[in-house]
């Protein structure tokens, strides 16, 4: 199968993904519509609507503004779909590049329903800045470490995520002058929104320093509270901060000490350790390990990736339909997801995710 035919089957299936989800309503669609109108009208949104509805730097806000804009001519919510689409295919192409044309790989990719579930059916936009990290590798690989740190500053703009493999690209940098280059993108558009909108770095950092993912959802957020906080909701702000804090201090430690020759190895172990170890949690943080798994092919991989779309389809499903049942296999899932990444995540460090 030529490149070609790879991308027409994919186009055909995304553009019916798109369609048949322009009915689907979710909270994050929801914060897409009120940022975009409330920036429209030029109202600052840090921080008090921007700690529930966009927890990031002040970029795709612009985007949700034009969404709202161009609202006469096409819904708001497949208006970021599309955009997302874009990405989506710019990816594909990447991965094409990155794996020194390698159809199988590309096919994988290309049709992952991990990507496609996340990005065009709940409508999140982590395919962009991972459009960005990717970009960031091929150009490091390149030599063109300038480039890269431009397009690793373009993806922590967009989301704040990124920042977490920082260190793993910062060491593969000769050239240590460069890394000025890292927050002057955010540095700009922060210094353009506060003179625009009226805000300040007080309020954008705060909103950005105060997110918190959902702690009792997945894995050690949730063995925390169902053992020490079972009759709350959510365990104490306190706590959660303090497992946070804890978690992402020793990840960062944990990245630093990381040693593969590969770039990408490093990076497909750190966001298992992620998986594995992370307080807070959301189901969309599944595609960020995506084309990574497609590049590297660790043992079985598959394997892992249906776990994944398996949770992601009846966490999904509960957007259409409301039982106990889908509750109770929902709950059950993420256990076996959360079971599934620490098996794997064991499996493939002993054997330095080396691939089939």
């Amino acid at each position: 199968m030529t490149f070609k035919k790879i991308l027409l089957i994919s186009i055909i299936i995304t553009i019916l993904t798109v369609y048949f989800s322009k009915n689907i309503n979710n909270f994050d669609l929801q914060s897409y519509r009120i940022i975009g109108e409330l920036s429209l009208k030029g109202i600052n949104i840090y921080p008090a609507q921007a700690k529930f509805f966009h927890p990031y730097l002040p970029f795709f806000l612009y985007i949700e503004a034009l969404a709202i804009l161009l609202k006469p001519i096409v819904p708001s919510y497949i208006f970021i779909r599309l955009v997302n689409l874009i990405f989506y295919f710019a990816t594909v192409y990447l991965i094409y590049l990155i794996s020194k044309k390698n159809l199988k790989t590309v096919f994988f990719y290309a049709l992952n329903p991990v990507l496609i579930l996340v990005t065009l059916v709940h409508g999140q936009f982590d395919i962009i800045p991972l459009f960005f990290i990717l970009l960031t590798l091929y150009l490091i690989k390149r030599k063109k470490e300038a480039l890269g740190l431009l397009s690793f500053s373009m993806a922590i703009l967009i989301k704040t995520w990124p920042v977490f493999l920082v260190i793993i690209f910062l060491k593969k940098i000769k050239n240590k002058k460069l890394l000025l280059l890292l927050p002057l993108l955010p540095l700009i558009f922060i210094i353009f929104y506060i003179f625009v909108f009226k805000s300040s770095f007080v309020s954008i950092f705060s909103t950005i320093l105060g997110y918190r993912s959902m702690f009792n959802f997945w894995g050690v957020g949730k063995v925390v509270s169902l053992i020490f906080f079972p009759s709350l909701p959510q365990p104490p702000i306190y706590i959660q901060k303090m497992f946070l804090y804890l978690f992402l201090l020793i990840f960062f430690i944990y990245s630093f000490y990381l040693s593969y020759k590969k770039t990408l190895l490093s990076i497909v172990d750190l966001l298992m350790f992620f998986y594995v170890f992370s307080p807070g949690f959301s189901p969309q943080y599944f595609a960020w390990i995506m084309p990574f798994l497609a590049l590297a092919k660790p043992k079985n991989w598959p394997i892992f990736v249906g776990f994944i779309v398996f949770f992601l389809a009846v966490n999904y499903s509960e957007w259409f339909f409301k039982s106990n049942f889908l509750i109770n296999l929902g709950n059950l899932l993420n256990w076996l997801t959360w079971l599934a990444s620490i098996f794997f995540y064991i499996y493939w460090k002993k054997n330095r995710f080396r691939s089939v």
